[in-house]
């Protein structure tokens, strides 16, 4: 079995939450039949941009294997962070992991893993039964195991 357990702190702003939009503007020249027409665009950002804003994460990932050649595992991976302005998030990585190994040696080749992924446990929505169903997604995840070689 694998465990690790990580926390951080992350000084940030808050650009990639802002909603992007491309802004065209268009000027009509002339009179009908030889109307002509310029454009331009400009992508634009809405919302307030927020600076120097702190949060500290804690994360723990978990793999709990089944077989004696941990060929098969149960890959539990949840994280929360607390943001310095009393907002909180929870998400939730759970998947099954499958591990090909080659006929020789036994050793791991490539690590395939199907997993779900919730990004935010807290998120309720009014028509949902199961709001972290509706705000996460399904996924196949393929990893290739690195061994360092040991020199004397």
């Amino acid at each position: 079995n694998f465990y690790s357990i990580g926390i951080s702190y992350l000084h940030y702003n808050n650009f990639n939450d802002l909603n992007k939009f491309t802004l065209i503007d268009k000027e009509e020249f002339g009179t009908a039949p030889l109307i002509r027409s310029v454009s331009s665009s400009k992508t634009v950002y809405v919302g307030e941009y927020v600076k120097n804003k702190s949060r500290i994460m804690l994360d723990f990932d978990m793999y709990l294997f089944f077989t004696k050649k941990s060929s098969i595992a149960l890959h539990l991976n949840p994280q929360t962070s607390w943001h310095l302005d009393n907002i909180s998030r929870s998400s939730l990585i759970i998947g099954c992991l499958f591990s090909l190994r080659d006929r020789k040696d036994s050793k791991s080749v490539i690590n395939a893993e199907i997993f779900f992924q919730s990004d935010d446990l807290q998120v309720t929505f009014p028509d949902a039964d199961f709001s972290c169903i509706h705000n996460g997604g399904i996924g196949l995840r393929f990893t290739f195991p690195i061994v360092f070689i040991k020199t004397r």
